[in-house]
């Protein structure tokens, strides 16, 4: 399996969306997102411009026990006042519903003594008739995505 570079986008001012569309089908998908925060920002995943309630989730803070979220309108990655990383696969089968694995990292309090605050996430968007072709990363935070907030997204 080769990997290629399907697209990305990289802000240079606030925001609180980043947009990649036009990407070409693939069956798997690897997102990096970086975020800089301008006040609390919450970076969540919304596939083809679907904003129904068709995606559900479980997600863990810091390994504590999973909560689980269903009808909701996107995929949240974690929430934090400080920049955040994030690593998401995806399975984009046409025929299959999309399978979602995410695992983010943002720093806690300053300081060598404080561990980096983790977010754990598994998901899935109800469409089994399309591919992923357009993926928008949005804020549901009070704050923005800064200038340099980046998605970087492959496919194979």
């Amino acid at each position: 399996m080769a990997w290629e570079y399907l697209g990305g986008e990289k802000l240079t001012t606030t925001a609180d969306i980043l947009t990649v569309d036009g990407m070409a089908e693939k069956e798997s998908l690897a997102l990096q997102i970086i975020g800089i925060n301008s006040g609390q920002i919450e970076p969540a995943l919304v596939f083809n411009n679907d904003t129904a309630t068709n995606y559900s989730q479980k997600l863990s803070v810091n390994g504590g026990s999973f909560t689980t979220t269903t009808g909701q309108t996107n995929l949240e990655l974690s929430s934090s006042t400080h920049p955040q990383y994030a690593n998401v696969s995806i399975t984009n089968f046409e025929t299959e519903d999309k399978l979602v694995i995410s695992g983010t990292v943002s720093r806690s309090t300053a300081g060598a003594a404080y561990p980096p605050d983790r977010w754990e996430t598994v998901g899935e968007w109800d469409n089994s008739s399309d591919y992923i072709t357009r993926i928008d990363i949005v804020n549901n935070g009070s704050g923005d995505f800064d200038a340099d907030t980046e998605v970087i997204i492959f496919g194979a």
